[in-house]
This record gives structure tokens, C-alpha cells and sequence, in this order.
């Protein structure tokens, strides 16, 4: 008769690291795969644009540098897809209790909130510049500047949690998860 050797005791990570931990591998592998899938449609899709488009205007008309997403959108979408991959391998590691992985996580949701915050200026310009051009725009004054508010209140949201979780993974007691055990 063997004896199994004791399972290893589970880390002592504070229930904060633990959620943004399992949170950052969901979100990063399902964006990551979701990355991938957008690829395959657009290769598929693309050598036939111009048919789908027919008489609508050139992709990108309304929106000046829209063209330019579109000329280098194969290299955008697996840039994004490597950004997600190593945002769900840190946070794996997070969980892990790695002591690189708390500095890359921090590093990981400090690019997100910028990104979100340039996002949010950029939609605002190219939202006003495009209602500016006539007429033809579907919504009132007054429902532009609706969605305009709600659209810049999630991404003030969503930069604000962002920058909470930085925060709350340079808080002493997180730290110390992080330091080794004698």
C-alpha cells in the first residue's frame, strides 16, 4: 500500500487578487478567441467588400482614417489577440501568485484605461464631426448628445475600474501575497 503524497496547500491570495485573477483569464481568452474568429471572417469576407457594398459609399467615407482600419485590419486584430493572450496568461500567473504577474496585470489594465480614455475622445470627435456634416444624420441634437453622455459615462466607468484594480493590486496587503514564504 502507497501513500499519495499531500496535495500542496492552495495559496493564500486575498479573495481581490482572486477575482481580478479568474476575471482577466475569462476576459482575455474569450476576447483572444473572439480576435482570432473576426480574422477568419474578414479574410473570408474581404475579397468580397466591394460586391456586398454595391452602391453604398466607400467604407469609410463619413469616418477619414475608417479606411485605414480597414487596409490593416488583419495586423490590428492579432495584435489585439496577442495583447488578450498575455493579459489571460498574467492573470493566470496573478492567480498563481507569480510576483512579475501583479506588475503585469497593473501594466495590462494601466494600457486599458488609456485605451478606453482615447477611445472615448476619439468616438466624441469623430461622433460630433459627423452629426456636424448635414442633415442626413438619423438623430435630434438632443439624442446626440444623449448617447453621448451615456457613451462617455461607461468608458469614464469602465477606466475608473480599471484604475481601482491597479490600485487595489498596489495595496500592502496584496503586495505581501506576493512576497515568498520562508
Amino acid at each position: 500500500m502507497q501513500l499519495e503524497p499531500p496535495l500542496p496547500e492552495p495559496p493564500d491570495r486575498p479573495r481581490f487578487v482572486s477575482a481580478v485573477g479568474w476575471t482577466g483569464v475569462i476576459l482575455g481568452a474569450v476576447v483572444a478567441l473572439k480576435s482570432l474568429v473576426e480574422i477568419a471572417v474578414w479574410k473570408i469576407v474581404e475579397p468580397a467588400m466591394p460586391a456586398l457594398l454595391g452602391a453604398a459609399p466607400q467604407p469609410g467615407a463619413e469616418v477619414p482614417f475608417a479606411r485605414m482600419i480597414y487596409a490593416h485590419l488583419t495586423s490590428i486584430k492579432l495584435t489585439e489577440a496577442a495583447f488578450w493572450t498575455f493579459a489571460a496568461i498574467a492573470s493566470g500567473a496573478l492567480l498563481l501568485l507569480r510576483p512579475w504577474a501583479r506588475r503585469a496585470v497593473q501594466g495590462v489594465c494601466t494600457f486599458l484605461a488609456v485605451y478606453v480614455v482615447g477611445v472615448g475622445c476619439v468616438w466624441t470627435h469623430s461622433w460630433l464631426s459627423v452629426a456636424a456634416r448635414g442633415p442626413s444624420f438619423a438623430y435630434t441634437a438632443s439624442q446626440r448628445i444623449g448617447i453621448l453622455v451615456a457613451a462617455l459615462g461607461v468608458c469614464a466607468a469602465v477606466a475608473g475600474g480599471l484604475i481601482a484594480v491597479v490600485a487595489g493590486l498596489g495595496r500592502d496587503r496584496v503586495r505581501a501575497a506576493f512576497e515568498p514564504k520562508p
